[in-house]
C-alpha cells in the first residue's frame, strides 16, 4: 500500500514537472495524445466522464418528469415534508437512471474513443459490448446503493447520485484501461 502511494505521488510530481517545464503548445499536444502521461490520461478520462455524467443527469431529469408521481397530501405539505416518500423517491430514481443509462453510455464510449483510449484490442462490436457491460455492472452497483441509502437513511437523492458516480468512475477506469482498450 505504501509503495502504491509513493508511486502515485511520483506520477503527480512527473505531471507537475511536465506542466511547469513545457510551453502551452506542447501541453496541448500531450493532452490530445493517446500516449499521454497516466495523470493526464486520467484527467482526460475525468473530463469525458463529467460530460457523460451530465448526459446521465439530464436524462434522469427528463425521464423523472414522466415517471408517475403521487400528489402530496395536505399533511405532508403542511409539515414541509417531501411530497414523495423516501421509498417512492428511491423507486423513481432507479427508473429514471435506467432509462438515462443508454444515452450516458453512448456519450462515454464516443468520448473515450476520441480522446482517451485506443481501440484495437478487440473488434469494435466486442469492444462496445464489453464497454457497455462494464459500464452497466458498475452503474448497477452504484444504482442499487442509492435506493438503499435513500430508503434506509433518508439521504438526499443528489447524494445518492454522487455515490453512483464515484463508484462507477473507479470501476470503469480500471476495467477500460486494462481489459477493454489497448494500453
Amino acid at each position: 500500500m505504501i509503495s502504491l502511494v509513493r508511486h502515485l505521488i511520483d506520477l503527480l510530481r512527473q505531471a507537475w514537472t511536465f506542466f511547469r517545464t513545457n510551453d502551452n503548445a506542447t501541453v496541448v499536444r500531450a493532452i490530445l495524445s493517446r500516449e499521454a502521461h497516466p495523470i493526464i490520461q486520467f484527467g482526460k478520462y475525468g473530463f469525458c466522464g463529467v460530460l457523460a455524467v451530465a448526459a446521465l443527469v439530464l436524462g434522469v431529469m427528463f425521464f423523472g418528469q414522466w415517471i408517475p408521481i403521487v400528489e402530496p397530501s395536505e399533511e405532508a405539505l403542511a409539515n414541509g415534508a417531501s411530497p414523495l416518500g423516501d421509498n417512492l423517491r428511491a423507486k423513481n430514481n432507479v427508473i429514471a437512471n435506467i432509462l438515462a443509462f443508454p444515452l450516458s453510455n453512448l456519450v462515454a464510449y464516443g468520448l473515450n474513443i476520441l480522446f482517451v483510449f485506443e481501440s484495437g484490442r478487440h473488434s469494435r462490436i466486442k469492444e462496445f459490448f464489453m464497454f457497455t457491460g462494464v459500464s452497466f455492472f458498475s452503474f448497477m452497483v452504484g444504482l442499487l446503493g442509492g435506493p438503499f441509502l435513500i430508503s434506509y437513511f433518508g439521504i438526499a437523492t443528489a447524494l445518492s447520485q454522487i455515490g453512483l458516480v464515484v463508484t462507477s468512475t473507479m470501476v470503469n477506469f480500471v476495467c477500460r484501461k486494462f481489459l477493454i482498450f489497448k494500453n
